[in-house]
């Protein structure tokens, strides 16, 4: 499995997920910072992280392609960005797939609508025209079940 767009040399690739890219954080931080706009976002701490899709992608999406994007803080990596996040220090852009299970949990909501389309996306990838055995076909039916895309792959 990889994480990119699509095209590898050598590689066949077929799409597990595409995601999407919006503003999270904890229900307590939204309240806490008063978040009802993104204007608001001047009083939150907000962690940057090395997705293409930065805050100024997100602003120029929400409407306010001039605004003056907070300093925030840059973490190791997306899960420290998510644990951060979680632990109420802030507000994190967050990748669809990686922030599913808080977002269903209550953990972390989306504190605003709007959502940008990620330039990457999951794939399962296999040597170009290899033969798929049974063992890697039941492994690629399984990876794409786990992602809801086996019963509708158009569905992406």
């Amino acid at each position: 499995m990889r994480y990119g767009r699509g095209k590898w040399p050598g590689l066949d690739a077929t799409l597990l997920a595409r995601e999407t890219i919006s503003p999270v954080c904890t229900p307590a931080y939204t309240d806490k910072v008063k978040l009802t706009s993104p204007q608001d976002l001047t009083r939150a701490t907000i962690f940057h992280t090395d997705i293409e899709e930065d805050w100024a992608a997100w602003f120029q999406a929400a409407g306010h392609p001039k605004a003056q994007i907070p300093r925030g803080l840059q973490l190791g990596d997306d899960a420290a960005t998510l644990q951060a996040t979680i632990d109420d220090q802030g507000i994190a852009l967050g990748r669809s797939v990686l922030v599913a299970d808080d977002i269903a949990m209550g953990r972390l909501i989306h504190p605003f609508d709007t959502i940008i389309n990620a330039s990457f996306s999951y794939w399962f990838v296999t040597p170009t025209g290899s033969d798929l055995s049974p063992d890697l076909m039941a492994v690629k039916a399984w990876i794409q079940s786990e992602f809801g895309t086996a019963e509708n792959p158009d569905a992406l």
